[in-house]
């Protein structure tokens, strides 16, 4: 071998050590870059963790107040339904002693009315009597005065 022909050889391998220098730094840059990469995702899947962690607890408090607040709905509604019950029968009963009393009372009124046209009827019948009596004495009077001035102008006439 001579020396041009290492000189060519050396100075291949020199170029080929460059390029194999080069793509290290490359490569190396890469390895920098894709481990910076992972260490960004590892951060953020930590980060999302952290949040999926919070948002399951937010999730369970939510819960836990809105089966709170519909127990203490549920309550109320039920509470209320009691409270109207109970004052629909009130009012009802009230009603019922209402009209209870206006029944009575207006059968109350009839019965009066009844008795005082009763007492009305059997009035004017007793008038309608007395009426037609006196008309009778009145009849049987006069007919009496009449006999008596004719007798007395008789007597009169005869003297």
């Amino acid at each position: 071998m001579s020396l041009k022909e290492k000189d060519f050889i050396i100075s291949n391998l020199l170029h080929a050590e460059n390029v194999i220098l080069e793509r290290a730094k490359v490569l190396c840059g890469t390895v920098e870059t894709a481990s910076g990469d992972i260490a960004d995702l590892q951060n953020k899947l930590g980060r999302q963790s952290k949040t999926e962690v919070e948002n399951k607890g937010l999730l369970f408090n939510f819960r836990s107040q809105l089966d709170q607040s519909l127990g203490l709905l549920r309550n109320t509604v039920v509470r209320s339904i009691c409270e109207q019950r109970q004052f629909l029968e009130s009012m009802t009963g009230q009603m019922n002693s209402y009209f209870s009393a206006k029944s009575e009372s207006a059968n109350h009124l009839k019965r009066r009315i009844a008795k005082a046209k009763d007492m009305h009827t059997s009035g004017v019948q007793c008038m309608n009597e007395l009426v037609n009596t006196l008309r009778q004495r009145s009849i049987t009077d006069s007919e009496q005065m009449k006999l008596n001035i004719s007798s007395q102008a008789i007597a009169v006439d005869n003297v």
